[in-house]
């Protein structure tokens, strides 16, 4: 099918978002706030849909889209979702109200199977990330004052790995995410806060490569994280991902267990091996992502699922 007038909406996180690390002021203007740029996006959404006479919404993640919105459109176009989490009802039961009412929705959490069908029946659709892999970056060269890097928000499980593994390794630990500034660290970690965009990416590139420690449990199932949006994105962006190993990476690693830890002395084994190796470092990421492209997503699944 022709796909010559695709448009977007995005609702800007960078503007609307207040993280863990801001004021008490921002909290609160955030609080009263954000009802008012949800209207307004969702407005800017059925816009854009009778505008130009759409006849798919694909909507990624989408938790300030109301229900009355899908329901409205869900008659005249046909809408998917993509959720990128574990558990959409941390959103609350208008989120799971307006995901019910979609035509498809895709999520990414293998483990998760059994929950995602109770939940949604036959609209639920495993996938892997979507990335297009002909417009990957680079990786740069290696920045010891960036060391190993770590990009995500606090939580407890993730603070006791963190914490671990800069107790044992000699460099500069980088951490980007909001929540951390106040934790109790050694002094070769660096707290830097929240970074997007570019930005972020120049840090993948510039890191030794970046720690795939993974979301404790916080789904009703009681099950955690073993694949993320960064388990791909990360290469994609010019880093290299050392990833905790579990079934289901390994079954996207087959047999090549470079990229893979099982425990903090593999973790740091592996590490050494790269900080030894800096001339490889090009053709080690090359061949990562040579490994993730053999199961990532097309976006053409995602437009063409009937």
């Amino acid at each position: 099918m022709e796909r010559k007038h695709i448009k977007y909406v995005n609702f800007n996180d960078i503007i609307f978002f207040v993280s863990k690390d801001a004021s008490y002021f921002k909290r609160a203007l955030y609080f009263f706030t954000r009802p008012i740029f949800r209207l307004v996006f969702n407005v800017k959404i059925l816009h854009a849909c009778v505008f130009f006479e759409a006849t798919q919404l694909i909507i990624f993640k989408g938790i300030l889209i109301h229900p009355y919105l899908i329901s409205y459109l869900s008659r005249r176009l046909r809408i998917s979702i993509i959720y990128p989490d574990l558990d959409p009802s941390v959103y609350g039961k208008s989120y799971l109200k307006m995901l019910t009412r979609t035509h498809r929705l895709y999520y990414t959490k293998p483990n998760l199977i059994d929950y995602y069908k109770k939940l949604f029946g036959d609209k639920a659709n495993l996938i892997t990330p979507l990335i297009d892999w002909e417009s990957a970056e680079s990786i740069g060269d290696y920045n010891p004052l960036i060391g190993v890097l770590f990009v995500g928000h606090y939580s407890l499980g993730k603070y006791q790995s963190i914490n671990n593994f800069a107790r044992r390794f000699s460099g500069r630990v980088t951490i980007i995410g909001s929540g951390w500034k106040s934790m109790d660290f050694p002094s070769s970690v660096n707290c830097v806060g929240e970074i997007y965009d570019t930005s972020l990416f120049k840090y993948y590139q510039s890191a030794l490569c970046a720690l795939g420690f993974l979301q404790e449990n916080i789904s009703n199932d009681g099950k955690g994280d073993v694949i993320t949006a960064r388990s791909y994105n990360i290469p994609y962006f010019g880093g290299i991902i050392l990833h905790a190993s579990n079934l289901y990476i390994r079954d996207v690693y087959k047999n090549n267990q470079n990229y893979l830890f099982d425990s903090l002395d593999d973790l740091l084994q592996k590490i050494y091996y790269l900080q030894n190796n800096l001339n490889q470092r090009n053709m080690i990421h090359k061949d990562q992502v040579n490994i993730l492209k053999m199961s990532s997503t097309k976006i053409s699944k995602i437009f063409d699922n009937e």
